[in-house]
């Protein structure tokens, strides 16, 4: 007999699709679930516990789900709406939301502008932590970097029009200097939990506390208390 089935609480293992990973975005999800998890996954679980081929899926579907991040996504250029349709259509569920924001870059033409911006990023590059890069032209075509730091070197004469960084910043923080953080999707995603719950379990992640510029960094717990103040009240609009 299953935990569950003891009356147990129903244990779920979410998946989170990131830059530069195994499954870097919604439609690598997808393909995983489709072509490895429910048709060999399934088939092997049927096997192991002796039930019906059906019956095996939906337990998959129930048992692994899919962590969110917000800050992933937006690196990703996904759009919530279309993600959330894209994983319903699919029967994948979403177990978690990790509510982050990362940096977004409209790039102009080359000269001082673009310099002034790799002066303001190159704090951001002098961290443990891999902040991953992908820049976007208007075809669509994008380029990727495994680190900020690898990235700079390229920002004076990239053609990419618009760059997002996978840095976890406070919630708090929208802008700092010419960087802008992706906050408008943190909010469109809020703001669809909000309308139509499809999870409970909401996780704050920033964890460049210690790493942040002398401007940004202040008082942990003051910190800690502005980033929930600033999810309570987006989600607290209309």
């Amino acid at each position: 007999m299953t935990i569950k089935e003891r009356g147990g609480p129903s244990i779920h293992v979410d998946l989170e699709p990131e830059p530069d990973g195994l499954l870097e975005n919604t439609e690598e999800l997808v393909a995983y679930y489709q072509e490895w998890l429910l048709s060999y996954g399934g088939r092997l679980l049927a096997d192991m516990a002796g039930v019906a081929g059906n019956t095996a899926r939906e337990a998959l579907l129930e048992h692994i789900q899919v962590c969110l991040d917000t800050c992933h996504m937006a690196v990703a250029y996904e759009e919530p709406k279309e993600t959330l349709k894209l994983l319903a259509e699919n029967g994948i569920r979403v177990g978690k939301v990790q509510v982050t924001n990362g940096w977004r870059l409209v790039l102009g033409t080359e000269g001082n502008g673009r310099e002034q911006l790799v002066q303001e990023l190159r704090p951001f590059s002098q961290s443990p932590y891999l902040h991953q890069v992908v820049g976007r032209v208007l075809a669509g075509e994008q380029m990727r970097y495994r680190d900020l730091s690898q990235a700079l070197a390229d920002l004076r004469q990239t053609p990419a029009q618009e760059w997002r960084i996978h840095y976890h910043l406070p919630l708090f923080v929208e802008r700092f200097g010419n960087l802008e953080a992706t906050h408008k999707l943190t909010r469109e995603m809020l703001q669809l939990i909000k309308s139509s719950p499809f999870t409970d379990q909401l996780e704050l992640e920033t964890y460049t506390w210690e790493l942040l510029p002398a401007d940004l960094k202040v008082d942990l717990v003051d910190s800690l208390e502005k980033e929930y103040r600033w999810v309570l009240d987006t989600l607290a609009q209309s």
